[in-house]
């Protein structure tokens, strides 16, 4: 799944006058494995790469999004088996059983939540793997119900048995914990901390369309948002599927409905 912004009307501008706002179509040619062009009819000759948002004016741009790239769906009264949901959403029941349902699209739903508000997944995997997205699982929900844990061959790697962090020979804890709330609570806390004002207002100046969209750089949540957040995901966020919150009730959430 991914969410786009849909654009307002481009109909009454001029081709040069498009490709002013969005910049010219970039193009590659597409190629088969055996570096050849596809003899597949069904195959286009070349993609274009997306437009750079850099310099779009923020008046292009709708109130509504589009969510897409369904390819992967499945009847919801069904179990949804072999699905590529990336390990930094994926829930625990995903990465460890292979099953998805309503309720890890829910789980997924709050790392979306997050990584718009935050900039980040708050589950990280930089190298695609399981391994780094289940450590910072337990670092904020606490340690896994006991037959995730025992399956999980690198828990040794991180923790100790009782979920807590494992002291490394040098005397240092191989990682810190950090509580749900910690983490929304923290949202800002590093953007562009080495940034000098002049850097700032540099590249305020270099893209001013896209600094009038965004958030103002080291902005930070306020303690009613963090705690009105932090209490969704919670909800959210519980290992046992049968206790996490289903979509209606995610949707009526005071953070939002913005009402914290």
């Amino acid at each position: 799944m991914n969410i786009l912004f849909r654009l307002t009307s481009l109909d009454a501008l001029t081709e040069d006058q498009v490709y002013e706002r969005l910049g010219k179509p970039v193009k590659s040619t597409v190629m088969s494995v055996a570096k050849t062009s596809p003899s597949d009819a069904s195959a286009p000759s070349y993609v274009v790469e997306r437009a750079s948002m850099l310099n779009l004016d923020p008046s292009l741009i709708s109130h509504d999004i589009l969510v897409v790239d369904f390819g992967q769906t499945f009847i919801s009264s069904s179990a949804g088996v072999g699905v590529g949901t990336p390990a930094a959403y994926a829930a625990p029941e995903i990465i460890f059983d292979g099953i998805a349902s309503k309720a890890s699209d829910v789980w997924a739903l709050a790392c979306t939540l997050f990584h718009i508000r935050a900039g980040f997944d708050i589950f990280e995997s930089f190298l695609g793997g399981p391994d780094e997205a289940l450590q910072d699982m337990v670092r904020s929900l606490g340690p896994l119900p006991e037959r995730w844990w025992k399956q999980w061959k690198d828990r040794e790697v991180y923790f100790n048995e009782d979920g807590t962090p494992r002291q490394l020979d040098d005397g240092q804890l191989a990682l810190d914990m950090s509580s749900l709330w910690e983490r929304v609570r923290e949202i800002g806390s590093d953007d562009a901390r080495d940034e000098t004002d002049e850097e700032r207002t540099a590249w305020d100046h270099r893209y001013p369309q896209l600094a009038a969209m965004v958030e103002p750089r080291h902005a930070r949540p306020t303690k009613a948002e963090v705690d009105c957040m932090a209490d969704m995901l919670r909800a959210m966020f519980t290992y046992n599927t049968q206790e996490r919150s289903p979509a209606d009730a995610v949707a009526m959430h005071p953070w939002l409905t913005m009402r914290w």
